[in-house]
């Protein structure tokens, strides 16, 4: 037998670590016996049981595996030291079934620096075990050939100290029942070089295990520790750690099953080159704070790295969880649950004048995730967070996504108030499948000053449901922001696109949607207070409740739709915020919307609003109130009513509206190049222009300001020109009317239609009323006196003429005077005033350059008579006297037209 090594063993273990009393012992106590107990004298060499102040060595007696029993029989014991160990290869074990031992240390399988090994092994079943340090697996040796086992099925185990695994060795601890309490525990744990080999592993299938201090796996070494049933809990616990640059230490934790408990921190790979997993099959994790992956010092060498996996059991930490504190850490959730107070992915550790980044990668494909208070995603200088939402359901108090990253695939995402790019960071956020649901949400926020680098925050949608139950803001506060819709649902309450709360602090928010279904309960503003947005449409349904563009103080912003459809149940409106400026262009798609607003009104007068049209199909149920420009100029335009201040421009497309038109003294109207239709009453007081065009007047058209037409075909039932109102058309201008024409304009100077046609359509019953004086059979007649270049009366029209004004007396004047029936159709026209035509049209040849006397004693004569002609007129006197005395009858009979 060589003894002495082991006493070497024995010793320099315990100096190395600092235990060793420093007492006078009463004496060195070694095993003699090959199967004995402990309180047999005889089993002892020198001969007697050890006492409290004694060293003990057991290893193999004479060659044979050896055994240590010590039971209810053998009381209470005590010692200074005990050490386990064998160097051969026979067997060593220290079984304990009863009784109580008590030592200051005791170590179980020791090796030495010379190279040599040992082994050894302790088994409690019952009875205690008390010691000040307990090493299982010692040694500092290259050759990692030092193995010890703890096996625990019951009795009691308390330690100060208890080291499974120290510089090179192997130690494991089974405990499969009774009571393990320890003040600290590392396993497995390496010394500089002696770290290599250094394994230290502990299984726990049953019992219970208390570390009342710090618990730590894989400290410079390398450590395991399987749970499958009983309870663990410890104050503090940290899994694979290091301390200096140039060591590692590498902890895995499984549990499948039982209870564990961490009353403060649980650190799962952490320092410089540490490495730490855990694996959560069954059973139950509670901690107070937990870090995945973190760092202790501003070193940019340190790589720290932790990983937990979770396939099943619950999962609490009832502070916050860290993963990625400037290191790498990773969390996979599979299934079970895991509830957090708050939680950060990839945050920085600060330590001046350092900082370090930390990566954090969170990884969910099922189960439950709880936060109670904020998700952080990459916070802080130089840290990245991802979060991968596959399945399962996600709930959080807040998400704050900073220089983060969330790609949501599928599952459920519910979150009270979701930010992505806070104030200097940029969030993003995938969605493609699943669900998120928020009550509040900000894309892109600023910090309120201009002091701070803005945020940009970016959705990115292309499948899935998200819903924002209260208000979703996309560029806040100085913030920059960007959604992307192209597939899936989009449903908000209220929703603002670009918004900021002064001058100098300007929210920008950018949609771009290109598919899917986008629903906003409320109001649904691009371009909020102070702030500067764009919404691009191409394909895919918005639908909305009210619509704003530029609806904001001191605001801008842009709609361009080339595709899709734009619904608006109740009010659009562009450019009515103050000093705002709105724009929208529809190039392709379909906007329908209940009512619209363009440009500024009497509380905003400084704003702006701009509706470019060049395709599409623009409707409007009820009433256009526009006090800034339209420009229509492609697609189709159907509106329920017109209150126009500001420019209508239509150069292309069709025009159609359904109800009354007003256009103020401010207001232009102008159609060019394509038709447009009013079917309800128009009130013109402004200008109304048309250009090369049809235009079609269902209802009663009033004018009291200008009507250009250039030349055009201008289709009206009845038309009144008030007194400040004229006409002004040329060769080719087309006035059609297939009701009455009122003329009480004294506008006779800017009257011109002496190049236009008055045409009559359709039969029966007519009306017009003149403006113009009675100048005789003079061509002055034609000149500044509401002449018209001719006058067309259909087949089957009856027309009736009155004075139109208060001033006595009244004459049309026409260069051509065409009748449909021909000179037999006079008889059709009732009027007491004269109509003078030019004989020297040809279109007048049937006339015969006569003077021909009207129902109610008017006459339609030539303006400058021919000599041939004085005859005739000297005819037409000697019927006067007939004529006056009939003027009473046609009047009573004219009365009834009036």
């Amino acid at each position: 037998m060589h003894k002495q090594p082991f006493v070497l063993i024995f010793a320099v273990s315990f100096v190395s670590a600092g235990f060793v009393n420093q007492a006078v012992h009463a004496d060195t106590k070694t095993w003699s016996s090959s199967d004995g107990f402990w309180h047999d004298d005889s089993s002892w060499s020198p001969s007697g049981v050890p006492g409290s102040g004694d060293d003990v060595i057991v290893s193999p007696y004479g060659g044979v595996d050896t055994i240590l029993n010590f039971s209810s029989a053998t009381g209470n014991r005590s010692a200074n030291s005990l050490l386990i160990s064998s160097e051969t290869a026979n067997t060593i074990s220290f079984l304990q079934a009863g009784g109580s031992l008590t030592v200051s240390s005791q170590i179980v399988g020791s090796g030495f620096d010379s190279g040599s090994s040992g082994h050894g092994s302790y088994v409690l079943s019952g009875g205690s075990l008390s010691a000040e340090e307990e090493v299982i697996g010692d040694s500092y040796t290259l050759i990692p050939d030092v193995y010890g086992v703890f096996t625990q099925s019951g009795g009691t185990n308390t330690v100060t100290n208890l080291i499974i695994s120290r510089a090179g060795s192997r130690g494991e601890y089974n405990l499969s029942g009774g009571s393990l309490l320890v003040d600290n525990e590392v396993i497995g744990i390496g010394y500089d070089v002696y770290s290599f080999g250094t394994n230290g592993i502990f299984t726990q299938s049953g019992g219970m295990h208390v570390v009342n201090g710090g618990l730590s796996i894989g400290e410079r070494g390398f450590g395991t520790y399987t749970l499958s049933a009983g309870s663990l809990s410890a104050n503090s616990e940290s899994i694979g750690s290091a301390i200096a640059p140039w060591e590692s230490g590498s902890g895995n934790f499984t549990q499948n099953g039982g209870k564990h408990t961490v009353s403060d921190t649980l650190s799962i790979g952490y320092g410089p080159n540490g490495r730490g997993s855990y694996i959560l099959n069954e059973g139950s994790l509670s901690t107070n704070s937990e870090s995945i992956g973190s760092t202790i010092y501003s070193n940019p060498m340190e790589g720290a790295t932790g990983i937990f996996t979770q396939s099943g059991g619950t999962h609490t930490v009832s502070d916050i969880l860290s993963i990625g504190l400037g290191g790498f850490g990773t969390y996979t959730l599979n299934a079970g649950s895991l509830s957090t107070k708050s939680e950060s992915i990839g945050s920085t550790f600060y330590r001046d004048p350092m900082v370090v980044g930390g990566t954090g990668i969170f990884t969910q494909s099922g189960g439950t995730h709880t936060v109670s208070g904020i998700l952080s995603i990459g916070i802080g200088e130089a840290s990245t967070g991802k979060y991968d939402l596959n399945a399962g359901s996600l709930s959080a108090g807040s998400e704050h996504i900073y220089s983060g990253t969330f790609n949501q695939t599928g599952g459920t995402n519910t979150v009270n108030r979701l930010t992505l790019g806070l104030v200097g960071s940029s969030g993003i956020y995938n969605l493609s499948a699943g669900s998120l649901l928020a009550d509040i949400e900000f894309i892109g926020q600023g910090d309120g000053s201009h002091y701070l680098p803005d945020g940009h925050g970016d959705l990115t949608q292309s499948g899935g449901m998200h819903t924002v139950r209260g208000e979703l803001f996309i560029g806040y506060d100085g913030g920059v922001g960007t959604y992307n819709l192209s597939a899936g649902d989009l449903l908000a309450d209220s929703e603002f696109v670009g918004s900021g709360r002064y001058f100098d602090n300007i929210g920008s928010g950018y949609f771009t949607q290109s598919g899917g279904t986008h629903t906003v309960i409320h109001d649904f503003i691009v371009g909020n207070y102070f702030g500067s947005a764009s919404y691009y449409l191409s394909a895919g349904s918005l639908s909305v409740s009210s619509e704003f563009i530029g609806g904001g103080v001191f605001s801008s912003g842009t709609f361009i739709q080339s595709g899709g459809t734009n619904t608006v149940s109740d009010i659009l409106s562009i450019g009515s915020g103050v000093e705002s400026t709105g724009k929208y262009d529809l190039n392709a798609g379909s906007l329908s919307v209940g009512s619209e607003f363009i440009g500024g009104g009497p509380c905003c007068s400084a704003s702006t609003g701009t509706f470019n049209q060049t395709g599409g199909v623009h409707t409007i149920a009820g009433l256009m109130t526009n006090n800034g420009v339209y420009n229509h100029s492609g697609g189709a335009f159907v509106v329920g009513a017109i209150d126009n201040s500001g420019t209508i421009t239509q150069t292309g497309g069709t025009m159609t509206v359904n109800g009354n038109v007003t256009n103020t003294a401010s207001g232009k109207i102008e159609i060019a190049n394509s038709p447009a239709i009013f079917t309800g009453d128009v009130v013109n007081n402004g200008q109304f222009k048309t250009t090369h065009t049809t235009v079609t007047f269902s209802g009663t058209y009033t004018e009291n300001g200008s009507y250009i037409s250039d030349p055009s075909i201008n289709n009206f039932t009845n038309i009144i020109i008030g007194t400040s109102g004229y006409l002004v058309g040329g060769t080719g201008d087309e006035w059609h009317i297939t009701g009455s024409f009122e003329n009480h304009s004294l506008q006779n100077t800017l009257w011109n239609t002496a190049n236009a046609g008055l045409f009559f359509d359709g039969s029966g019953l007519k009306s017009l009323y003149l403006a113009g004086i009675d100048e005789g059979a003079s061509p002055f007649g034609f000149t500044n006196n509401f002449a018209f270049g001719s006058l067309f009366l259909a087949q089957g029209a009856e027309l009736n003429i009155l004075d139109g004004n208060a001033t006595p007396g009244a004459a049309m004047y026409v260069e051509q005077f065409n009748l449909a029936g021909g000179v037999s159709q006079l008889s059709s026209i009732h009027s007491d005033y004269n109509i003078y035509y030019n004989p020297a049209l040809a279109g007048n040849a049937y006339l015969l350059g006569k003077t021909y006397a009207l129902d109610g004693g008017g006459l339609l004569m030539a303006a400058v008579p021919e000599p041939e002609t004085y005859a005739m007129l000297l005819a037409g006197l000697s019927v006067l006297g007939f004529a006056i005395r009939r003027r009473e009858q046609n009047r009573k009979r004219l009365n009834r037209f009036d």
